[in-house]
């Protein structure tokens, strides 16, 4: 195995371009496979389960801790009973000790009933429709992880408890690539031969929610600059934004597909689905920004918005200065709005 430099012995990137950038190009193809929905479907199962992939299987340690994250995914997403969401599990050597995995949807589907012209990814395909877009024996999600840092004994295998210093959560890894696999992705890329990052002309749902200053990114007319500005944001609720990854140097796989690393480190709200994870670091919450985006994408849920936290309260007689905490780190979506009553008796 590849020993850590010091530089990155506590900050380990999930996506890292220069590292495994043929591995990277494979997920994104994957996701870039865009299909029309045909005409009729074969019944299927709903829900959300788990195939741990024959050529690359996964220690039963791992799949403790694959499955209770998936578990988890599932308890807040309100499958359809006729749309399936089969997670296929790679478990395979990356090369290096800094990609800790990847993910991404197995096809993008627009049409048919879909309430957009946007490209869907497969999960929330069936989970809107009720069918089975991909057919039988193929997966709606796809997750590599990194079977080098069990070797080197750098995985921390628990679902609860804290990490030592210098092991990676294996828990947060998961929860953090399903999301990838569920929609948690945009379009951005760059095209071969090409230099200057761009999206699908054909946006993925995910893209129609970012802007660029006041204008929708798939409209921006010079995406390159906006995808590389620090300045895209994400709607995660009526009127809430927050702020995409978006680095002036374009990282394959990080750059778009992520909340930004500077403004929600680890333990704030939002830092589930940034680009890194630090040694001891766990993102267990599947949070209000991060559910937020996909309510917004379109996805089901059983989570009801979270609840304030009222801070402080100064009343008059002509008015009343109300402050509160949004409490946007617990699991939930994102409120669209607040509303604050007043009563006098008598």
């Amino acid at each position: 195995t590849q020993e850590l430099s010091s530089a990155a012995s506590d900050v380990y990137k999930r996506q890292l371009e220069h590292h495994a950038a043929e591995l990277l190009a494979e997920r994104e193809a994957r996701a870039r496979r865009t299909e029309q929905l045909p005409a009729a479907y074969a019944a299927a199962v709903g829900g959300m389960t788990v195939v741990y992939d024959a050529t690359y299987p996964a220690p039963s340690s791992v799949r403790v801790v694959v499955d209770a994250a998936v578990a988890q995914w599932d308890s807040v997403i309100a499958t359809h009973g006729s749309g399936p969401i089969v997670v296929d599990v790679e478990w395979r050597s990356l090369g290096n000790q800094y990609l800790l995995g990847y993910a991404g949807p197995d096809g993008m589907y627009q049409g048919g009933s879909l309430p957009t012209n946007a490209l869907y990814p497969a999960a929330l395909t069936n989970t809107l429709l009720g069918i089975d877009a991909n057919g039988a024996g193929r997966p709606e999600v796809v997750v590599t992880l990194n079977a080098d840092l069990l070797a080197s004994n750098t995985w921390y295998l628990g679902t609860s408890g804290t990490p030592s210093s210098g092991k990676i959560d294996l828990y947060s890894v998961v929860l953090h690539e399903v999301g990838h696999g569920l929609g948690f992705l945009g379009s951005g890329h760059v095209p071969n031969g090409q230099s200057t990052p761009t999206l699908n002309s054909t946006p993925y749902i995910y893209d129609t929610l970012a802007s660029y200053g006041s204008t929708p990114l798939p409209s921006v007319g010079d995406k390159g600059s906006a995808l590389r500005s620090g300045d895209v944001l994400a709607e995660i609720s009526d009127g809430l934004d927050y702020e995409l990854y978006a680095p002036s140097g374009w990282i394959s796989g990080s750059s778009f597909s992520h909340f930004d690393e500077q403004l929600y480190p680890g333990g704030t709200a939002g830092a589930l689905m940034t680009p890194m994870l630090g040694g001891a670091e766990t993102a267990r919450i599947l949070d209000s920004p991060t559910l937020g985006l996909m309510a917004r994408m379109g996805w089901p849920l059983t989570v009801a918005a979270t609840t304030p936290t009222i801070t402080s309260a100064s009343p008059s007689l002509t008015a009343a200065v109300v402050a509160w905490d949004q409490n946007l780190w617990k699991a939930g979506t994102a409120p669209d709005r607040y509303v604050v009553e007043a009563w006098r008796d008598g």
